[in-house]
Formats: structure tokens, C-alpha cells, sequence
């Protein structure tokens, strides 16, 4: 299940980039016969896919599960002060 679901957000990945090349190209042929800029319904120029936003990779989605597992173990550890121990109760409640 795993590999088809990485296989599925490959795909994912690959028909954005075809989409944002496609945009550019077309935003490219719409300015050099002298129109104005392409526009999205939002007033952003077309071809600029992305603007900065960053998708994680299964890397960073695997660092948090690790995360949240260490927050948890140390969570059920006995020797822990109540302060320790509300601050991890506290860091749990933000994921």
C-alpha cells in the first residue's frame, strides 16, 4: 500500500509540473502577441505556479510521526516531574 501510495503522489507531482509548464507557455504566447497579462481568478499572474509553497516530502511527514512517538514514549515514562510532563502534554496538544 505503501509503494502505490508514494507511486500515486509521484504522479501527483509530475501532473503539476506538466500543468505549471502548460500555464507559462501559455502566459508566454499571451504576452509576446502583446496582451495584457494572464490573470488566475485571483489576480495572480499565470505561469508563476507555485508561489513559494512548499509540499513536504514523505521524509518530513516520517520526522514528525518519529516526533510524536518520542513525545509519547516520554510521556509514559514514570520519572518524569509534572512540570516535564505538562509541558509534553502541551506539545502533543499542538499535533
Amino acid at each position: 500500500a505503501r509503494d502505490s501510495m508514494e507511486e500515486a503522489i509521484a504522479n501527483m507531482r509530475e501532473g503539476a509540473q506538466a500543468l505549471a509548464k502548460a500555464d507559462r507557455a501559455r502566459a508566454q504566447a499571451a504576452q509576446g502577441r502583446g496582451g495584457q497579462p494572464l490573470r488566475d481568478p485571483l489576480g495572480r499572474p499565470v505561469g508563476e505556479a507555485g508561489g513559494g509553497v512548499n509540499v513536504p516530502e514523505i521524509s518530513d511527514a516520517q520526522r514528525a510521526r518519529e516526533l510524536l512517538e518520542e513525545l509519547r514514549r516520554r510521556l509514559s515514562e514514570g520519572e518524569r516531574t509534572d512540570d516535564e510532563i505538562k509541558y509534553l502534554e502541551r506539545l502533543l496538544e499542538r499535533f
